[in-house]
């Protein structure tokens, strides 16, 4: 690790030529490769200066902070940054490889088309940090927390993410199929349209996020905490979801094949106009649950608690279902085509229900007198 400059007079060279490339970024022309050569970069500051395709490879950046600074095409691979701190900076084609990132600070900063590959991110605190079209293969991201910022377009192969902690990040358009992910926390993150392959999630805290219209499959959450979560228009398929507490959960016009809910929470989770083929239920507490409008096909329902839930205009074809609680469920206009239904729980069963009886009723009643009044003679008050 690197040690800090303990030299008087070496500490007064450095400032001394930092002192100096301040002075020529603030005549406002980009630093060139001559400006930095031979600079010690370490317990100094810099700020609104521009690096424009300047070479540092291989440079240790110790105790640096760098502010409204922009680096364009830029080569720092293989360099490490640390106890560094970026404020309000710019990075734009920029060579990140092997880069070494240990106990830093990233505050509003902007990536945009760099390459991070190999590069190891290690007890990193960033806030309002957004990387775009970044390539991200082979990465370690250890330890680090990232608050109030995006990863955009990002691609993140065979890259490892542990022990991280996501607050309020937009993550969107992102293959994680290939990733190590272990031990992290999310918060708020919206991970809309991205794909999920073959992944285990123990024991992880997903809370209030977004995954809408993405796609999982062959994923296992064990133990996950996944409140609030919204998949509406994910595609699942084959996926686990095991002592998970997905309370209030969305799955609004998802499609899911052959899951499994094991011994899981869906307290007032919400299946409207979904999809579910060849699923299992199975001793799952899902009370107060919505799923009007859905299909449900050769689904097997086992020692679960449907009580107060409401599946009208739903579809049950081919299902089975035993040893069940349905009490006060409203299964008004519900399908029930072939499969079996035995030893359940139907006691004040809901089976018409008046309020809906009666908004049907206005709603047919006023699209007749629609059709009638478009069907009068045209010429009629002409």
């Amino acid at each position: 690790m690197l040690k800090s400059i303990k030299d008087p007079s070496d500490l007064s060279v450095t400032l001394q030529a930092m002192a100096q490339l301040q002075q020529k970024a603030d005549l406002a022309r980009p630093l060139s490769q001559d400006d930095v050569q031979g600079i010690t970069w370490q317990q100094a500051a810099l700020r609104a200066a521009v690096f424009n395709e300047i070479t540092l490879n291989g440079t240790q950046f110790h105790q640096m902070r760098f502010e409204q600074v922009t680096f364009s095409a830029c080569d720092f691979s293989q360099s490490s940054f640390v106890e560094c701190e970026f404020i309000n900076c710019t990075f734009v084609g920029c060579k990140m490889a092997q880069t070494q990132w240990k106990h830093s600070q990233i505050n509003q900063c902007s990536v945009t088309e760099c390459d991070f590959t190999e590069a190891n991110i290690t007890q990193l605190i960033a806030q309002g940090l957004v990387l775009t079209q970044c390539q991200l293969p082979q990465t370690q991201w250890q330890q680090s927390q990232f608050k109030d910022g995006a990863f955009l377009s990002c691609q993140l192969k065979a890259s490892a993410v542990e022990q991280c902690v996501f607050e309020n990040m937009a993550l969107n358009e992102i293959d994680f199929s290939t990733l190590l992910w272990h031990g992290n926390r999310l918060s708020q993150v919206m991970m809309l349209q991205c794909v999920w392959s073959k992944l285990v999630f123990a024991d992880e805290s997903w809370q209030f996020c977004t995954l809408t219209q993405s796609q999982l499959m062959e994923c296992e959450f064990k133990g996950a905490d996944l409140k609030h979560c919204n998949f509406s228009k994910c595609a699942l398929s084959n996926c686990l979801f095991q002592q998970c507490d997905l309370t209030q959960t969305l799955f609004i016009e998802a499609s899911a094949q052959q899951c499994r809910w094991l011994d899981t929470l869906l307290p007032a989770a919400n299946f409207n106009q979904s999809e579910l083929v060849l699923c299992r239920f199975e001793k799952v507490r899902a009370d107060k649950m919505l799923a009007q409008d859905s299909i449900i096909s050769e689904c097997q329902f086992d020692h679960c608690d449907f009580s107060m839930s409401d599946f009208s205009h739903g579809q049950f074809l081919q299902c089975d279902v035993q040893f069940c609680d349905f009490t006060f469920a409203n299964v008004h206009k519900v399908q029930k085509t072939g499969g079996t239904w035995r030893k359940n729980n139907e006691k004040s069963l809901r089976v018409t229900d008046e309020v809906q009886e009666a908004a049907e009723c206005v709603t047919h009643n006023w699209a007749v007198s629609a059709w009638r009044k478009n069907t009068q003679n045209p010429l009629q008050g002409q």
